[in-house]
């Protein structure tokens, strides 16, 4: 579609619902045409209606709105459907700008719309007639609608995949408070051997490096800011051996603690039984 690449604006979020709109712009570009074909027609009428019709086949909830002050001129039943209460009447006679849970989005929305800017793949949570919820993809896009500058808003309800995520962030940190009350330090890596989160006590048994601990800091990272700064006792003179041996035995722990003499004084014991694939974890108990 031209212009869909410039002068638009996005949520700023994943976009992890492009699957839910796969074939989303390209029903845009066949009602972009089918609307050039109204407004160019010598029978307005009767192209008006075919495009009326196509609108309201299309299973994507539409709306269109006028361009000066945002009244809706058409909703197809798949919106009504959506929004889950009401008449398609009293659907075209409301104001759509109640319907927002956060007003600054809304604000950033009509903004574009009123200055014929696309809005692309936008999530926001809005209000049903009834009171409850719901979660949106708009995607928007500037037409003339049966004479009127207007703009076209497609709305897909991303509510089940926004209570997934809602699902899995709360569980996350279940998952967090629970590590963070464990008597031994923690620490959690991913696939690609980053640190995730690590716990408190984790933190205090590492005091030096304590400071330049940070999601996303690779294990190795964390051996070579230890060698860098020694406080590790028996890499003294062998320092890329030790980094090595320490990755070899990260890669693939022993069944045994393994013990480690910091500088400080400490002997700390260290587990890295593999957790759940692929990630994995390091506990450390203080002797």
């Amino acid at each position: 579609m031209s212009g869909i690449d410039k002068d638009t604006i996005g949520s700023g979020r994943t976009l992890a619902a492009a699957a839910d709109v796969a074939g989303l712009h390209q029903r845009i570009e066949e009602l972009e045409l089918a609307l050039a074909t109204a407004n160019a027609s010598a029978v307005p009428v009767d192209s008006n209606l075919r495009m009326r019709q196509m609108l309201e086949a299309c299973p994507i909830g539409i709306a269109i709105l006028a361009q000066d002050d945002g009244r809706r001129l058409f909703v197809n039943g798949t919106l009504v459907e959506i929004l889950g209460s009401g008449t398609r009447e009293e659907l075209l006679a409301a104001d759509f700008k109640a319907t927002w849970t956060d007003q600054s989005m809304m604000t950033e929305v009509w903004s574009a719309f009123v200055e014929r800017r696309y809005v692309l793949n936008f999530e926001a949570e809005r209000v049903r007639r009834d009171g409850s919820r719901w979660w949106v993809l708009l995607n928007t896009q500037p037409i003339v609608f049966e004479g009127v500058d207007a703009g076209i808003v497609w709305h897909v309800d991303i509510s089940r995949r926004m209570r997934a995520v809602e699902a899995a962030r709360e569980s996350e940190n279940r998952c967090r408070e629970a590590v963070e009350s464990l008597s031994d330090a923690f620490a959690l890596f991913d696939p690609d051997d980053q640190l995730i989160f690590c716990n408190r006590v984790f933190r205090d048994l590492n005091p030096g490096l304590a400071a330049n601990i940070r999601p996303g800091m690779t294990f190795e990272d964390m051996v070579r800011d230890n060698l860098a700064n020694g406080r590790i006792v028996a890499a003294a003179g062998r320092e890329e051996e030790f980094v090595a041996q320490r990755m070899a035995q990260h890669r693939n722990p022993p069944d045994e603690a393994m013990l480690s003499q910091r500088a400080d004084g400490c002997c700390c014991a260290k587990n890295g039984p593999p957790t759940a694939a692929p990630s994995w974890s390091i506990r450390i108990s203080r002797n």
